[in-house]
């Protein structure tokens, strides 16, 4: 009688934890940034991407960082980012010129990457300071993308 039931409590946790994890995994509604030396090397050298659409956070004149969506992909309405519509090569490197000297010894930790949809999907490029970032895709091809953080709170090149 013992040696049942602890077969069947065995069962019953093993598949619990199967379906838990499994459901977790298939039904993740958050994308994220994930680094790339690579793509920060790329946007470094100020060319823009084609078929994307450049948006910021802060001034237009010297953001806090962008990012760049591939224009498969549309950018739900917030007050976090603004739509760059005057893009340019030259409004890039003032962008990269500001991110990269005026932060003194925080341009050390300018990093880049993908950023990725909950499908793990590519939807186009980030590059900031704060390297940690939620992306939600409530509608198919509409993203939700928070304003980036640095890790543990912490900003990086301040002790």
């Amino acid at each position: 009688m013992k040696k049942y039931n602890l077969l069947g409590t065995t069962f019953l946790i093993l598949s619990a934890v199967f379906v838990f994890s499994n459901a977790n995994a298939a039904t993740s509604d958050y994308g994220k940034w994930e680094k790339d030396p690579a793509v920060k090397e790329q946007l470094e050298t100020g060319k823009l991407l084609p078929n994307h659409t450049y948006y910021y956070t802060g001034s237009i004149n010297g953001p806090d960082c962008f990012i760049a969506l591939d224009n498969n992909y549309t950018l739900r309405d917030s007050n976090i980012w603004a739509k760059a519509d005057e893009m340019s090569d030259k409004v890039m490197k003032s962008w990269l010129q500001s991110l990269t000297q005026e932060r003194g010894d925080r341009s050390l930790h300018v990093q880049g990457g993908d950023i990725l949809t909950p499908d793990g999907e590519k939807a186009g490029v980030w590059y900031s300071h704060y390297s940690v970032n939620v992306i939600e895709m409530p509608n198919p091809g509409e993203l939700v993308i928070f304003q980036p953080h640095p890790v543990g709170g912490k900003i990086p090149g301040q002790d």
